[in-house]
Formats: C-alpha cells, structure tokens, sequence
C-alpha cells in the first residue's frame, strides 16, 4: 500500500535532516513505500537555499514532489500538501519533529480499519493508562492535530479546500455548523499508545525558535523577524 507523507518545511536544514532520519530509521523505513510530498517555504537559515531543503527530502525518499511558495504561510502549505495526496492513509509530518521509538504504521493502519478512525495521531506527552489504551492500543480523543498524525487520504482531501488560508488550520479542525464542521463532527480520532505511555514524538522546533532571528506569529500562521 502507497502512503504518501505531507511535510510542511521551512529553510531549516538541521531541523529536517533529524526529522527525516529518525522518521525512516524507526517508522518509515521502505523508501519505495512512500511518497514525500513537501511544501518548503522561504523563510528560516539565512544562507540556505530551498534547492539544498529539496536534496534532503530527495535524500530520504525516491518519490518527492514539492512546492517552492514564493511567500511563506502555513494554512496555505497544509492545504497545497493534502491537495496533492491520492493515497488512502496520509502521514502529516511537519519539519520539525524526533521520532523517539520504533513505530509500525501498519500497525496504526489497522487500528484505523478496524475501528474507524479518520486520524490517529503520536503523543507528544507522557500519557497514563487507560482502560482504551490497554484494550485498544489508543485513547480515543476528540480533537484533530497537527502532530505526526496518520490520516485518511479522503478525509482531507474533502477538508482542504474548506480551508480558511487566513486561519490557523489546526484550529479550524474542529466539529463545527460550518460546512466544514459538519465534515468533521462526525468522525473519531484517537493518540495511539500501543505497548506504551510515554512521548513518541519530540518536538525539536522550539529550541531552534529560541536560539534563530524568527518567531512565529500569533495563531501560528506565520513567521516575523523578533524586535530586539
């Protein structure tokens, strides 16, 4: 089965080299398997370029299609990204995540199947035990994030041309009267936590954040140069 991984990237190289590696070192681990599909915008390291981001894609996966915007903007490069998928499971991995653990993505798409959840995403937290999680190997849990989180490819490419490009796309993936919500509300997302309760992920971006020239904006929409 092809699954195709959305990636949204900035001019950070360090940051997506650890991402990529640790992702197909412990989850993603046959190239042939998927399709990279990677949206690099032109904002981050200042001496870099975006051909040198789209080598390290190229590095990682065979089958790479990208997008160089030629402004910066989040919302816009999810939407681009899910557009572009055809698979039936989609992986959201933005650029910025440390895979901790081995994971099998079969293992999360059979869980998906059997038990008819439109996402499923890894917990970034160490979570307690639950009743779900010893029986099921994950907690159900009500809202949608843009975490490293296995989708199915039909239910965002119904979404993403909802999509408000002036609103943070995390928050506008909630049950809503919206036509949007309506989408939504009536499917189930759960964390998985098969065989454990500690964080899988790790968000690595933050420590970048601190230490470069940018932040992000309210509503991480998009990024600005920090005031001295």
């Amino acid at each position: 089965m092809k699954i195709d991984i959305c990636t949204t990237a900035t001019l950070r190289h360090i940051i997506l080299e650890e991402t990529l590696k640790s992702f197909t070192d412990k989850m993603l681990t046959d190239k042939d398997r998927y399709r990279l599909i990677i949206n690099i915008d032109p904002i981050g390291d200042k001496l870099k370029r975006r051909n040198a981001v789209l080598q390290i894609a190229r590095k990682y996966f065979n089958d790479v299609v990208y997008n160089f915007p030629e402004v910066p903007g989040f919302t816009k490069a999810v939407q681009w990204c899910w557009s572009k998928t055809q698979a039936e499971y989609v992986f959201h991995l933005e650029d910025d995540w440390r895979l901790l653990i081995p994971v099998s993505i079969d293992s999360m798409i059979d869980m998906m199947k059997q038990y008819n959840l439109t996402s499923l995403r890894l917990n970034k937290d160490n979570l307690h035990q639950s009743k779900s999680s010893v029986k099921y190997g994950f907690t159900p849990f009500p809202k949608i994030s843009l975490n490293p989180t296995l989708f199915n490819g039909d239910f965002l490419r119904r979404v993403s041309p909802l999509m408000d490009l002036t609103h943070n796309p995390e928050k506008q993936l909630r049950p809503t009267k919206s036509e949007l919500g309506k989408i939504i509300s009536p499917t189930n997302h759960g964390i998985y936590q098969k065989d454990t309760t500690k964080r899988i992920v790790l968000d690595i971006g933050r420590k970048w954040m601190e230490s470069s020239r940018y932040k992000k904006k309210t509503g991480f929409m998009n990024w600005e140069v920090k005031t001295k």
